[in-house]
């Protein structure tokens, strides 16, 4: 059969799939005339039908370009166009699409319909961009209220001098203010009047005390002021935090690997933009086999589903690692669990049929093998 023919044939099969509402199997035929003739623009724009019955809109408008590419005036590549750009909220250019078809075909009405329903989509959005948002309200700053507090000098217990109990200390504390005041000494502490006294006053006398005043209990309800000892040091009020033990720092140093799973996109693009089989290799095992299927879902394409195995094969032509065997074989018997597998295995070439044989050949044949 001639490559034109066999194209014509998968795609008779994909219009009996879509028209039985079946679009994912749909895909798969269009798919495979796509591969057996490029260029012919039919093909593209027959999958970009299907696509959008799947809402893949991104893959529609990807399609409706490649068709476009092949014939410029198609006008239902511009109209699927412009109807996956406006499900994908890039309106401007779906208006730009809607345009370009009147001016091809200035009576469409589906395109009128479709342009009106746009331009009123971007007006909606315009009205809500113009919309001011309101201004942040600013609480006023209060100041808060200073408040004095006493502060209770707690001494030290020392063991008495020899000397006289009123004998002056070595470092007494000195009053910073300049005015005049009255002192008494009790024993290594100083109480200190700040009172301004009239010359015509006589201080009162004020007994010597020869035990330091009792400490207040912090039990009170009222917050003190802090407490401070005499020969100026301060009481550490928090225990320092233990510091981590070298294998607790080995442990923070040690970097944590990512349980974040790699999309669909991310690996096509990765696999595209590499042409080494080992770097392939290094990109298939950021996926673990058990999550194959859901990676893939409805989206799995013959050429991706071709490098991977040709990349297996690779692996296990150089290495002879049992481990890395295995690994392979759990990727295998995982591939046929994505949806679109049967559909997408129906059409592989002899090249891709010789790949799978070379690599079960490898493995060595088991019940998952029949899958393939």
């Amino acid at each position: 059969m001639s490559t034109s023919k066999s194209a014509q044939a998968h795609k008779e099969k994909g219009n009996a799939s879509f028209k039985a509402g079946n679009y994912a199997e749909a895909v798969g035929h269009y798919s495979a005339a796509i591969v057996a003739d490029r260029k012919e623009p039919t093909y593209p724009l027959n999958r970009a039908a299907a696509y959008l019955k799947l809402g893949k809109n991104e893959d529609a408008e990807r399609d409706c370009t490649t068709c476009l590419g092949l014939s410029p005036t198609n006008v239902k590549a511009l109209f699927r166009r412009g109807q996956a750009r406006a499900a994908l909220g890039r309106t401007e250019d779906a208006i730009l699409d809607f345009h370009e078809i009147l001016k091809l075909e200035p009576k469409n009405e589906p395109a009128k319909e479709e342009l009106a329903k746009a331009e009123q989509n971007s007006k909606g959005k315009g009205k809500a961009l113009s919309q001011p948002k309101p201004s942040p309200t600013v609480e006023p700053i209060i100041k808060p209220i200073r408040r004095r507090v006493p502060i209770t000098i707690v001494e030290d217990p020392v063991v008495p001098a020899p000397s006289s109990p009123l004998d002056p200390p070595s470092n007494p504390i000195q009053p910073h203010a300049a005015e005049p005041s009255s002192i008494v000494e009790t024993g290594t502490l100083r109480a200190v009047q700040t009172r301004k006294i009239s010359t015509l006053e006589k201080p009162a006398t004020i007994a010597p005390s020869l035990s330091p005043p009792p400490p207040k209990t912090s039990t009170g309800r009222r917050v003190g002021g802090g407490v401070f000892h005499a020969n100026g040091s301060t009481p550490t009020l928090f225990t320092p935090p233990p510091r981590p033990s070298p294998v607790q720092n080995e442990s923070l140093a040690r970097p944590t690997p990512s349980d974040s799973a790699m999309s669909l996109f991310t690996f096509t693009r990765a696999m595209a933009s590499s042409q080494n089989p080992d770097e392939r290799w290094e990109i298939i095992k950021r996926v673990p086999p058990q999550s194959i299927p859901d990676m893939f879902g409805t989206s799995l394409e013959p050429p991706i589903l071709h490098s991977i195995l040709k990349t297996f094969l690779h692996v296990l032509s150089a290495s002879k690692d049992e481990a890395t065997s295995s690994l392979i074989r759990e990727y295998m018997r995982a591939l046929p669990r994505v949806a679109r597998f049967s559909t997408v295995r129906l059409f592989f070439s002899r090249e891709e049929e010789q790949t799978v044989s070379d690599l079960w050949e490898k493995l060595g044949q088991d019940e998952y093998s029949r899958a393939w």
